[in-house]
């Protein structure tokens, strides 16, 4: 039976992580980040940088995940920062074409065609032509795409607009804190 003060391991994995335990244990996130990177434990990097809502360290961690092959890593974070066209791009990119189209569909409907052009390209290349024939594209086909189409089209373009709209509410709400600060010094 071990003790408490016993080591069951040594070596450099060990004190990273003895490192990186104590770190979290004293509230030293930036030592924790630091224990992370230097282990390479993606995972747990993406979930301390998810909890301090550092979106630049999210957005550095993608490109260190691909850099990494750990694509299914940095899908997962392009699609937390809400990017939808980094989340399409990475599907192209890493032969999920399929997926990247339907993704698309869902989430960035003005991505579509450009995703079914690589799907369709894809299945050419990989000698299906008829399969790629069978696939319809939003710019060739409108007809098909009739119910329903402009609506959601014009969700996405929403909903881009109201995060753009949201960004600039914060910035007043802050500033209408800045009042309210000066107002109670001056009482």
């Amino acid at each position: 039976m071990l003790g408490s003060g016993d080591v069951l391991f040594d070596g450099p994995g060990c004190r990273v992580r003895a490192k990186r335990d104590r770190a979290l244990s004293v509230w030293r996130f930036d030592l924790a980040r630091e224990s992370f990177e230097q282990a390479g434990d993606l995972g747990s990097l993406l979930l301390l940088l998810l909890s301090q809502g550092d979106r630049k360290g999210l957005q550095g961690l993608v490109k260190l995940a691909e850099e990494k092959g750990q694509n299914n890593l940095a899908f997962a974070t392009l699609l937390q920062l809400g990017d939808t066209k980094g989340c399409v791009d990475l599907l192209i990119k890493t032969q999920r074409v399929p997926e990247a189209a339907l993704f698309a569909r869902t989430y960035a409907p003005s991505l579509v065609p450009s995703a079914v052009k690589a799907w369709k390209a894809d299945l050419t290349a990989k000698g299906r032509p008829k399969i790629a024939e069978g696939i319809a594209d939003p710019d060739e086909h409108k007809e098909l795409f009739e119910e329903g189409w402009e609506e959601a089209l014009r969700h996405e373009k929403e909903g881009v607009d109201e995060d753009e709209d949201d960004d600039e509410d914060d910035e007043d709400e802050d500033d209408d804190d800045d009042d309210d600060d000066e107002e109670s010094d001056e009482e």
